[in-house]
Parts: C-alpha cells; structure tokens; sequence
C-alpha cells in the first residue's frame, strides 16, 4: 500500500498541473489513507514518502483548481459588464471594416482551395 501511496502522490502532484486537477485531489486524498494505513501496519519510508507526496498534491491541486474556478468567475463576470461588451463591440466594427483584413482573408481562402 506505501507504494500505491507513493505513485498516488506523484500522479497527484502531476494532474494538479492540468485542466483535470479535480482528479489530483481524489488521487491525493486516496493516497492519503493508504499512506496513512500502511504507516500504522509498517512503517516505512516508502509509506512516508506517500503520505508527503499525497498531502503536496492534495494541497496543490486544490490551490490550482479553486483559482482556475475563481478566473473563470471572474473571467464571467467581465465579459457580462455592459462596459465591456460595447467596447469589444466597438473593436470588432473596426477590425471587420478594416480592407487589409479582408485581403488577408481572401488570400487566405484561396490557399486553403489550393490545398
């Protein structure tokens, strides 16, 4: 159990990094118990070595996840403020009546048919 503990911890620590950080946190807390319960049973360093490397990725998915929650509120909460959308409205007016653009985009067409 010290080893499933162990490599727990280190997947733990590596999902904290990803958009599926949530799935650290259960690998982390899962690896918790077995680190916990194998140090009762034997004491190890490897059920050590578990505990401390569920509890680090326990704690740093938790801490990446709550702030991904927290930009996309506050990401959300942005793009709904009227100031913002008639300012991006305003950009996108002046981007889609800009001729170099459209050049651009008609030569880009053309390549894409050639292909």
């Amino acid at each position: 159990m010290g080893v499933a503990a162990l490599v727990l911890g280190i997947i733990s620590i590596i999902l904290s990094f990803t958009p599926i950080a949530w799935i650290g946190i259960i690998a982390g807390v899962v690896g918790i118990v077995l680190a916990v319960l194998e140090r009762k049973k034997a004491p190890s360093g490897i059920a050590t070595g578990g505990l401390v490397t569920s509890i680090i990725g326990t704690v740093l998915s938790a801490i990446l996840f709550l702030a991904c929650v927290l930009c996309v509120a506050a990401m959300k909460k942005g793009i709904d403020d009227p100031a913002f959308q008639k300012s991006f409205q305003q950009e996108l007016e002046k981007v889609t009546k800009d001729p170099n653009l459209k050049k651009s985009l008609e030569e880009l067409n053309k390549e894409l048919k050639k292909k």
